[in-house]
């Protein structure tokens, strides 16, 4: 419960004081979700969310390398692009995406047998796979805190780190993705179409935060669990 705290405490003071860090980010996700909103294409979504990974980078290693090596925050978004520790996190993120859906593709395939055969039925099935792909992301999500600070650990190094921590790690990062996916899903019900753009506009602010508070949680796990071992 600390950590958590002290994450949202630390998400507040960083947005107060690096605007120009994540405002690069917030005019992304406007202009992603007006081509969405125009196009109402489900592989432009894919295409804007994969991006998103990467645009949200120098966000994420702001907030890492503030947190585990005490670096200043830097309230650029340019600082980080061509750094040689950026150039080893964006690898690690599409590593980790591309692992993630390999992991998640064959999980498809075992279990797809033992689905019930109506649609109606398999929606309790895919929430439970979906709980179960969290606890698997978190990890092995602890090879973004080492790559930013120039440190390379594969998934296998991240999954033998989280031992003994696994559950507590889950339950920590659960509790700040359950009422951010609850929050967005009763905007997408409620929103109508005269308040259409209002409610996108919040969505964005919403992603934008759970960008920094998952960062500077995983930050923090990172420096109180696992800095001393590297």
């Amino acid at each position: 419960m600390k950590t958590i705290l002290k994450s949202f405490i630390y998400s507040f003071y960083f947005a107060k004081i690096s605007l120009k860090n994540y405002l690069p980010l917030i005019l992304y996700l406007v202009i992603s979700q007006f081509l969405i909103m125009i196009t109402q294409n489900m592989l432009l979504v894919l295409v804007f969310f994969m991006l998103y990974l990467i645009a949200s980078a120098p966000v994420a290693l702001n907030i890492f390398r503030n947190i585990i090596a005490e670096e200043n925050i830097i309230n650029s978004y340019s600082y980080f692009i061509g750094k040689s520790f950026s150039k080893l996190f964006v690898k690690k993120i599409m590593y980790l995406a591309a692992s993630m859906f390999l992991i998640y593709l064959v999980h498809i395939i075992i279990l797809s047998p033992f689905f019930p055969a109506e649609i109606q039925e398999i929606t309790p099935y895919l929430y439970i796979l979906f709980m179960y792909m969290i606890y698997i992301y978190t990890r092995i999500i602890f090879i973004l805190p080492a790559a930013s600070i120039n440190i390379s650990k594969s998934l296998k190094d991240s999954y033998v780190l989280t031992k003994g921590n696994s559950i507590r790690i889950y339950l920590m990062y659960i509790s700040i993705l359950v009422p951010y996916l609850l929050i967005n899903l009763v905007i997408s019900k409620y929103a109508g179409i005269n308040y259409e753009f209002i409610f996108v506009f919040i969505s964005i602010l919403m992603q934008i935060f759970f960008t920094l508070i998952s960062s500077a949680l995983i930050a923090y796990i990172y420096k109180d669990f696992f800095k001393e071992v590297d």
